[in-house]
């Protein structure tokens, strides 16, 4: 987590649920948050609202959504090869999107044993003027450091896991 830790599971936590077919990866995120404060479909600056971003190798996403329905941005524009779905509940809210495979490089065209760097994290503000929180995905993470991003691998259809030789090297490392 970063920024100023919620002060319950009803301010701020989040389930992320992944898994993978031919068509690509599927991504599903179900939020609570106690006080839904949106983007709007052109929000630049949308981590200061209430927003999901992900990276895969290292481009980064940022899922916008509200009651004027969802879209995805990377630093390329938006990304139209990807439709988001926002679904609002009582509560909270999920947003779902499936990545082509085309967009997931080596892993995509491997399947099965085919592995990525991922990252993801949930933006929450209460004021609608900055980020008050953000929770990551996985503990270590480093904004644009996919050294420090999760390895994920693809499944078979039993859900086991073909090793890998290696994992997957990091897309991009930090300047020093």
């Amino acid at each position: 987590m970063e920024g100023t830790a919620a002060d319950s599971p009803e301010d701020l936590s989040a389930t992320v649920r992944l898994g993978w077919t031919s068509q690509g990866l599927l991504c599903s995120v179900a939020v609570r948050d106690d006080r839904f404060i949106p983007a709007a479909a052109d929000t630049s600056g949308w981590w200061n609202r209430d927003t999901v971003e992900f990276w895969i190798g290292d481009r980064q996403f940022g899922v916008r959504f509200g009651s004027w329905g969802a879209n995805l941005w990377s630093r390329e524009g938006e990304v139209t090869q990807i439709k988001p779905v926002f679904l609002p509940g009582t509560g909270g809210y999920t947003v779902q999107w499936v990545v082509p495979m085309s967009l997931l490089g080596a892993a995509g065209k491997q399947g099965v044993g085919g592995q990525l760097r991922f990252a993801l994290g949930v933006n929450d503000t209460d004021t609608g003027e900055k980020r008050d929180t953000q929770l990551y995905y996985p503990r270590g993470w480093q904004h644009s450091t996919s050294s420090t991003f999760a390895v994920a691998s693809l499944a078979d259809e039993s859900g086991k896991v073909v090793a890998a030789v290696t994992p997957p090297p990091p897309a991009l490392e930090p300047i020093t």
